[in-house]
C-alpha cells in the first residue's frame, strides 16, 4: 500500500494528504507510518507551493 501511495502521490499530493489526515483521525491514535506520510506530503506540498510562487513574479 505504501508503494501505491508513493507512486500516485506525486501527482495529487493534496488528496493524499487529506486521506492521511482522515486515516489518522479514524484510528484515534498516532501511527508512526501514517504520521511520517503526513509530514512528508505536507513538506512536499509547501515545497511545491514555494517553487510556484518563486517563479511567478506577478503574483498578487
Amino acid at each position: 500500500m505504501a508503494y501505491v501511495i508513493d507512486q500516485h502521490s506525486k501527482q495529487h499530493k493534496e488528496i493524499y494528504y487529506a486521506c492521511m489526515c482522515l486515516l489518522s483521525v479514524l484510528t484515534f491514535r498516532k501511527i508512526l507510518t501514517i504520521e511520517q506520510k503526513k509530514k512528508n506530503l505536507k513538506y512536499a506540498m509547501t515545497h511545491d507551493w514555494n517553487d510556484i510562487n518563486k517563479d511567478n513574479i506577478y503574483k498578487l
